[in-house]
């Protein structure tokens, strides 16, 4: 899979190219369900999507995930953010960091979620 990814990268033209075929190649691969490149907004102290693949079915429009010390900030992506590592759910039924879209990622069969977070430097 890194390998196929990797190989689809190098003759990608921008930013946005390369997100759509990471998200593409793993999105639409067993086992993953869906993946999705976001990029943290200070402005809005929350993560704003930029390119999703797979069974999203409108998952991204229906969850907010914050910067912060809510709910909303403490799953696996926020943490990934303010940690700058890997973050793991791995049962979103009855991990309690993941309360607040639970029900979005049951709707769509998610069963676990995990935030790698892409750092320069």
């Amino acid at each position: 899979m890194i390998r196929s990814i990797l190989r689809s990268l190098f003759d990608a033209g921008s930013r946005e190219e390369i997100e759509r075929r990471v998200c593409d190649r793993l999105g639409t691969s067993d086992p993953h369900r869906m993946a999705w490149i976001g990029e943290y907004s200070a402005a809005e102290g929350r993560i704003v999507p930029r390119a999703s693949a797979g069974r999203e079915a409108g998952y991204l429009d229906d969850i907010e995930i914050r910067i912060d010390e809510s709910d909303a900030g403490r799953g696996p992506a926020g943490r990934a953010v303010d940690t700058r590592g890997v973050q793991v759910a791995r049962r979103v039924t009855d991990d309690p960091s993941f309360g607040p879209w639970r029900e979005a990622a049951l709707e769509r069969g998610y069963e676990s979620s995990a935030a790698v977070p892409i750092v320069s430097g």
